[in-house]
């Protein structure tokens, strides 16, 4: 989602050299963005401040960096503290809860507004005064990839009409919410009734370390061809979507990733509200009931009791849209 704040810094200043602070977990992501010249591997915390060495690493990491301008993007006293201190001579960041202190330029954030985070990303740019207008998420698709993914599918005798479905997620250095996916169960039926429709075949895409996942997948699909358990680079997984009638996952990073590539994405929601995490692109839709997440704030403060049986979207609910969809965009 920080892209589309990327894309607009980079837009008023073209001949800037521009670093990109980010975790070594999803380093991988950019590591061939074009509007970046630099990234700081920040260590394995989601939010380096967060410890005592961690702040202290990422604070030297400031300071030799000679940088004339920051832009924070994460609701961190912390962070606020360490820019504050970095000797950076412009600082930019969000001010919600009294936490901006950091920064000459800030974005108030109210808490019990639900708008986009993309959107208030870019209100802390705004606030430097430059123009944010037309500036969405984007990860120029990696051409580079292609040959390699192509082997690989012909490896695994895979060729199109196929779809791809992405039943992980819920997990970060950051935060572990298992209740936003929707069971497999629902997956499974899903991508058996999308083969029928379409005559095309699921290729599904798991994590190695998502071990409960990989164990139910290996038991209910006979082949395993079909299956890539951590086989794919993320350049190969947004070749591998735009290939595809269609991505389907949950709100998970890979979608908001797969959706920046401008790949066709539909992303499942059951807890956490659309309206601020739902991924943008040219062409995305959003697998929800509306009336569940209407009242949803920011999702640390969302119950992790969510039950998707009595509260989320069906299969059927979901096929109906999704056929419905791609029907109308083709």
């Amino acid at each position: 989602m920080a892209t589309a704040a990327l894309k607009a810094l980079r837009r008023a200043f073209p001949r800037a050299e521009i670093s990109f602070a980010v975790g070594s977990w999803s380093r991988p992501v950019l590591t061939e963005h074009p509007d970046i010249d630099q990234l700081v591997d920040v260590g394995p915390q989601a939010l380096p401040t967060r410890s005592v060495p961690g702040f202290l690493g990422f604070l030297r990491q400031l300071r030799a960096g000679r940088y004339d301008l920051a832009v924070s993007l994460v609701r961190s006293a912390t962070m606020s503290l360490a820019l504050r201190w970095s000797g950076i001579p412009m600082r930019a960041g969000m001010h919600s809860g009294h936490r901006g202190f950091g920064y000459q330029y800030r974005a108030h954030v109210d808490p019990r507004v639900a708008r986009h985070e993309s959107d208030i990303y870019l209100d802390v740019v705004a606030a430097l005064g430059i123009d944010t207008a037309g500036c969405l998420p984007q990860i120029p698709l990696p051409e580079a990839a292609a040959d390699s993914l192509e082997t690989k599918l012909q490896q695994r005798g895979i060729v199109p009409p196929f779809f791809v479905l992405h039943p992980g997620g819920g997990e970060n250095p950051g935060a572990v919410f298992p209740n936003k996916r929707w069971p497999l169960e629902n997956f499974l039926q899903l991508a058996a009734r999308l083969e029928q429709r379409w005559s095309a075949q699921a290729i599904w895409l798991v994590g190695a370390e998502e071990t409960s996942l990989i164990t139910e997948l290996r038991r209910r699909i006979p082949a395993l061809n079909q299956v890539f358990i951590g086989d794919l680079r993320f350049a190969e997984i947004a070749q591998l979507a735009h290939r595809a009638i269609l991505y389907i996952g949950n709100d998970s990073g890979l979608s908001h990733y797969v959706a920046a590539s401008q790949a066709r994405v539909a992303t499942i929601f059951g807890p956490s509200d659309p309206r601020r995490y739902a991924p943008l692109g040219p062409a995305t839709l959003t697998l929800h009931r509306s009336q569940t997440s209407a009242d949803a704030s920011t999702l640390p403060h969302k119950p992790r009791t969510w039950n998707w049986q009595r509260a989320g979207i069906g299969v059927a609910e979901a096929e109906t849209a999704v056929l419905d969809w791609v029907t109308g965009l083709t």
